[in-house]
């Protein structure tokens, strides 16, 4: 087997044999992310698929169409990077989310943040 597929299966092992602390560190932010998505993302999607037969009708609303878009991105970059954040501190510090739910880290949060923001910003550079 290869270390990759070893990666894999102890990734998913590791989620099964922690279900409800996984639960409790993603059922919120993900939550949020769908009531902003059915609030403001799926209108966007769906008046940019009726604009496309009227050029004037979708000129005159872009603007509010881009906003909802980057909208739902942040809020979406927030919800995923406090996943991300609560499950590896549980994961390789051992400590517990909340009872409920996870409670947001802003700290850890702009960490991830701004390390992931650079290699994003490596990896452009380097692949040009």
């Amino acid at each position: 087997m290869t270390l990759g597929w070893r990666f894999f299966i102890h990734s998913i092992r590791q989620l099964l044999l922690n279900i409800g602390p996984a639960l409790r560190i993603s059922l919120l932010p993900y939550l949020i992310f769908l009531a902003v998505y059915l609030s403001i993302g799926q209108q966007a999607m769906v008046s940019i698929t009726l604009m496309q037969d009227d050029p004037a009708l979708l000129e005159e609303n872009f603007g509010l169409v881009v906003l909802s878009i980057l909208a739902l991105g942040l809020v979406a970059a927030i919800c995923f990077i406090w996943v991300a954040v609560a499950w590896h501190r549980y994961v390789l510090l051992e400590e517990e989310p909340g009872p409920f739910f996870a409670r947001m880290q802003r700290g850890p949060m702009m960490a991830y943040l701004g390390a992931s923001s650079g290699f994003f910003w490596w990896f452009s550079c380097s692949s040009s």
